[in-house]
């Protein structure tokens, strides 16, 4: 019985072909897209530097942070930020 329910699902599922699927998209959003948060974009700016040179950090005995919170009403840019952020390190 579950022999001939995974061939009728094997069947009906499309196949896809995994090379043509894009697993990573590229972020274009750079941090002069974000506009009235000028009070934070120096620190964005060096999460970002720690993001794309590691050693950097390791000499001053700063680890890479694994993950920035945002906490905010809506509507107040954390997204963008947060795109900015992997569009600047890349």
């Amino acid at each position: 019985m579950i022999v001939l329910f995974l061939m009728m699902i094997k069947s009906v599922v499309p196949k896809t072909n995994i090379d043509k699927i894009n697993l990573t998209p590229v972020s274009t959003t750079k941090f002069t897209d974000v506009i009235g948060q000028d009070e934070i974009l120096e620190d964005l700016k060096y999460i970002t530097m720690l993001l794309k040179n590691p050693s950097l950090g390791d000499e001053i005995g700063v680890d890479v942070p694994r993950g920035i919170l945002f906490n905010g009403p809506p509507g107040t840019g954390k997204t963008l930020i947060a795109k900015a952020i992997a569009g600047e390190a890349g």
